[in-house]
């Protein structure tokens, strides 16, 4: 969240933001008719993993973390490699 603060492209936190909620409506409606309150409780995990998930990615474009250049194909490719 804050990578993409100090970028200063804040307006893609907000489409994450919509993104989630979309998604929660949509879980709710279906979940809460299967499973009552708890239904509810499990819309709001997967809305909020959702959201997690999408900025986690909106972050990374933005400002890539170098700990995930290891599963890069060519890292991935040079790994075996070394193992074989």
């Amino acid at each position: 969240n804050h990578y993409i603060l100090y970028s200063k492209k804040t307006y893609l936190m907000s489409y994450n933001t919509f993104t989630a909620g979309l998604v929660a409506v949509v879980a709710n409606y279906g979940l809460i008719k299967v499973n009552g309150a708890v239904g509810a409780a499990q819309a709001t995990c997967i809305a909020y993993v959702v959201y997690f998930l999408l900025t986690w990615r909106t972050a990374n474009k933005l400002y890539p973390m170098p700990w995930f250049t290891v599963f890069q194909l060519k890292n991935l490719k040079l790994a075996y490699k070394s193992f074989t």
